[in-house]
């Protein structure tokens, strides 16, 4: 019992669940849990809720399905948006950590008990593995190993993390043994924990392993030139360590290989261009130094002020050491948004990589505790004028910045700028020359300061979860939302294709949603980050209104010929977000539905799920089932080039795809020979509300301000509002413009200038329903306060008299027999004439696809989508998917373990020989 007490591995378990249960106190009482509950929100981003949970939930009950049930494993999923990769869709989201066999243990129905017990174990051993390599180090007082442990996994940034996602706490879990692994091979050690955490770091996870690389890199780098060996031991060094990292690696290749592939044509991708930082977030990233706050894109440094004013201390030595530097360069790095840019693949500023930085600072609080630099008056008094002037750098920008927005003549705000600047410089000029004879230094040594360290870790735990209680939903929130699984199972249809558009969602959420994976439904709506890039670039062609950008799509706008092409047989409209209901569709049945209240968020302390007397009211979710619904996979014999496409209207293309498939190359097949003809209609008479149009200018002066006209005479058409060339002036500034009828109210959202969503909808095209008569439709639109150019407002109204023959013709020449299979699907088509028979799933080199069991060219198709040429007479279709980069992959990685067994198997051989030499040595001296 003793020898526990003493252990400093017990002690490190016992300050870190004291500290735990302390720290998310304010969590505790909110919602009278113990330790963690409730999933990360805001005030539009519902990951937790919508994403991260869910997703597990989906990957641990097909896994368990497939190990304990005899149950299918599916290589490709009908029901993940409009079809996708099951493998690479999860592998981003931690697919195979080794640490998720808590929740293959735990059953599902507490998933968020799952989800929080991972989380807490990756702290836990991220605190764990900091004080193996800090004795490694060379660490061996009490205090400075248990500080080391404590200050990193409760640092700002890892516990931040840890409320966002499970998966974000592997980077500083897997640090340490990098580090420590590294170190080991340049001190001619085993190379086994090196390509141990390579190998890890890849297997949980992506996203951070690219972090980790870096991180790795950087302290190869600072090690090799810090180095007092030769040059030629320098460089032989430097490439043995990346040699061993790269084995290391390359034996995840059958993940490595598969997630860059899905990357590369993914729709994340993408950028809406770089920017700098503005000055309010460079003032936010240097408070993100003192206390526990986040700044804009994930921008996260110290966090605390002690901490902080440790490292100052430290660097104000004349001993430094390799993390001395590490810490130099990644705050440098932080300071530069480019750096975030392209370590993110140059499609957005992030710094989720910013978890580096809790390494150094802990290990630099170790070296205080321990002694191993010197610290006297000189370095304490050094270290505290830094502080002193950066607090006052901090105060001076903050100043800076609101007299920013003020409304004063430029000319008074420059004199202003300069008087502070000029004041600021002179207050840490009269800081350098003060001398602090008077401080008490006495009280600096190692108890206080641990005791220090471990009292500002709580606070800074306590501070983020008492930031966390505003935008955490309820415990077990991911029951509440998502009870009952069973909910749409009279809509599913055994051995028959089609899929399910929602214009609302669980939580009272528009878009970014995945219920539909949840309720095990084909959908139109997909967030994920691995989204098919294809796809995207669907919907933008076609000018889609789609909220979720480059991370998904939330289905087609209600547009009748798309819902047809995409085969698409219900449609959901809950009662309180009634919109009007597409061409085609007829009411078929209703669903009780949990109600939600329109003024609460999904964050509310008891859920936004409304209630009377304790008791959840439900409402009815109306299903319109669709007369002109299209079986899978049909026949069109003419085609049109994607040059002759593109040069179109978006509504003209709408019009076509259900006549003719677009191909990226010529073939044999008749070209479209009629371009279907559309009318923009100017708006007229508008009625201007809290507005002002000005040389085609919109100026909303306050508020918001409304657009009003009316549409004379809509027979049997869609109605589609159009604003040519609008943008704000400001290419920062994200706004939303809102469109309504009696029975519309849409919302198109447009994001700023170097934003990680984007959509840039050249006619901002929004359809606002079908409308079977209007002898007077009112129309508005309305906008957020501020100065918008545009160049044209008009309408069209689209007849959708020849949809039915349409769709009827594509019926009569779709696949019969159609089986659904987890890896494709097969079916057969008797067809008179050659043609091309267009499938509406996402374009992919994983498919091959076979005629009569012989295997011919897939084209991509519709800009998005997939076709093959099939003869005339009577065809087998058989479709077979495979994830690209896997099987080469998996080739890869077991010539990686053979060549790491051949290398250990060499190394231990040459160690053994060593060993054998050495004592024959000592033996004959």
């Amino acid at each position: 019992m003793r020898k526990l007490k003493t252990n400093i591995y017990c002690q490190y378990s016992i300050i870190f669940l004291v500290i735990l249960v302390i720290g998310l106190l304010p969590i505790e009482i909110k919602n009278k849990t113990f330790l963690f509950s409730g999933l990360f929100v805001d005030k539009e981003n519902y990951d937790g809720l919508t994403q991260h949970i869910l997703f597990m939930n989906d990957f641990i009950s097909q896994i368990k399905s497939f190990l304990f049930s005899n149950g299918p494993f599916p290589i490709y999923r009908f029901d993940i948006g409009l079809g996708a990769d099951f493998f690479t869709s999860y592998t981003y989201y931690s697919l195979f950590d080794p640490l998720l066999i808590i929740a293959y243990i735990i059953p599902l129905k507490y998933i968020e008990l799952s989800y929080y017990l991972i989380i807490m174990a990756r702290l836990y051993l991220s605190g764990l593995f900091m004080i193996i390599l800090a004795k490694h180090l060379g660490f061996k007082n009490k205090e400075s190993l248990l500080g080391i442990a404590i200050v990193y996994c409760f640092s700002n940034v890892v516990t931040y993390s840890a409320f966002r996602h499970p998966m974000f706490t592997n980077g500083p879990m897997l640090l340490p043994l990098i580090i420590l692994g590294t170190i080991r091979i340049f001190q001619n050690k085993r190379p086994y924990l090196l390509i141990f955490s390579a190998f890890y770091a890849l297997l949980v996870q992506f996203y951070i392993f690219v972090y980790l690389c870096f991180g790795f890199e950087l302290f190869v780098i600072i090690k090799t030139i810090m180095s007092k060996d030769d040059n030629k031991i320098k460089i032989k060094k430097f490439f043995k360590v990346n040699f061993t990292y790269l084995l290391g690696a390359l034996l995840a290749s059958f993940i490595l290989l598969p997630q860059i592939n899905a990357i590369l044509f993914g729709g994340r991708i993408s950028s809406k261009g770089f920017i700098w930082y503005p000055l309010e977030e460079y003032i936010l990233q240097l408070i993100t130094y003192l206390i526990p706050l986040t700044a804009p894109r994930y921008t996260i440094s110290i966090g605390n002020f002690f901490i902080f004013f440790i490292c100052l201390l430290h660097l104000s030595s004349k001993e430094r050491k390799w993390y001395s530097y590490y810490l130099i360069v990644l705050c440098i790095l932080l300071a530069l948004p480019f750096f975030g840019y392209v370590i993110n693949g140059f499609s957005y500023i992030n710094n989720r990589w910013t978890f580096l930085i809790a390494l150094p600072c802990s290990l630099m609080l170790g070296d205080v505790l321990e002694g191993k630099i010197n610290i006297n008056d000189e370095t304490y008094h050094h270290a505290l004028k830094l502080f002193i002037s950066f607090v006052v750098v901090v105060v001076s920008l903050g100043l800076i910045y609101g007299f920013s927005l003020l409304k004063l003549f430029w000319l008074i705000k420059y004199v202003v700028y300069i008087i502070l600047l000029a004041l600021t410089i002179y207050v840490i000029k009269i800081i350098n020359q003060i001398k602090f004879s008077n401080v008490n230094f006495q009280w600096f040594n190692s108890k206080n300061i641990f005791k220090v360290a471990l009292l500002t870790s709580l606070l800074s735990l306590l501070s983020i979860a008492i930031y966390y209680t505003q935008y955490l939903t309820p415990a077990c929130s991911f029951q509440k939302y998502y009870s009952n699984p069973a909910t749409y199972n009279i809509l599913k249809e055994e051995n028959n294709f089609y899929r399910v558009e929602m214009t609302s969602f669980e939580a009272n959420m528009n878009y970014f949603a995945n219920d539909t994976i949840f309720y095990r439904l084909p959908s139109t709506s997909e967030y994920n980050t691995m989204t098919n890039g294809y796809i995207n670039n669907f919907f933008k062609e076609l000018e889609i209104v789609n909220s979720n950008n480059s991370v998904g799509y939330n289905g087609f706008d209600g547009r009748a010929r798309l819902l047809v092409l995409n085969n698409v047989k219900y449609y959901i409209v809950r009662e309180s977000k009634p919109t009007p209901i597409p061409y085609g569709f007829e009411y078929y049945t209703s669903i009780d539905v949990k109600k939600y209240d329109q003024n609460k968020k999904v964050f509310h302390p008891n859920t936004n799920i409304e209630k009377v007397k304790n008791q959840i009211v439900y409402e009815k979710a109306d299903v319109y089932v669709n007369k002109n619904f299209v079986s899978f996979g049909n026949l069109f014999t003419q085609t049109i080039s994607i040059n002759d496409f593109n040069k179109l209207h978006p509504l003209q293309k709408e019009l076509l795809l259900l006549d003719t498939i677009v191909l990226n190359e010529e073939l044999h097949f008749p070209t479209v020979n009629h371009i279907p003809e559309i009318i923009c209609h100017p708006v007229e008479n508008l009625i201007l509300e809290n507005i002002e149009l000005n040389d085609n200018q919109i100026i909303v002066h306050k508020n918001k301000g409304i657009l009003r006209f009316t549409i004379n005479n809509v027979h049997n058409s869609e109605v589609f509002i159009e604003i040519t060339g609008l943008h704000s002036p400001d290419k920062f500034k994200t706004y939303e413009v809102y469109y309504r009828t009696y029975q519309t109210n849409k919302r198109e959202k447009n994001y700023a200038y170097g934003r990680n969503m984007y959509t840039d909808n050249s006619t901002h095209l929004v359809n606002l329903g079908y409308f079977a008569y209007e002898n007077l439709l009112t129309v508005e639109i309305e906008f957020d306060k501020g100065i918008y150019n545009f160049n044209s407002i008009g309408y069209y109204l689209i007849d959708a008299s020849d949809i039915e023959s349409k769709a009827k013709n594509l019926s009569n020449n779709s696949l019969a027999n159609l089986k659904l299979l987890d890896n494709g699907f097969t079916g057969q088509i008797n067809t008179a004439n050659e043609g091309l028979l267009f499938v509406s799933l996402p374009y992919s080199k994983g498919f091959k696809a076979f005629i009569n069991g012989n295997q011919t060219k897939i084209y991509q198709a519709n800009i998005g989508y997939m076709a093959i040429i099939v003869p005339a007479g009577t065809s087998i279709i058989e479709f077979k998917y495979m994830t690209p980069g896997l099987n080469f992959g998996l080739i890869l990685s077991i010539i990686s373990l053979i060549s790491v067994i051949i290398l250990l198997v060499f190394y231990e051989l040459i160690n053994y020989r060593r060993l054998k030499v050495g004592k024959y040595n000592e033996g004959n001296s």
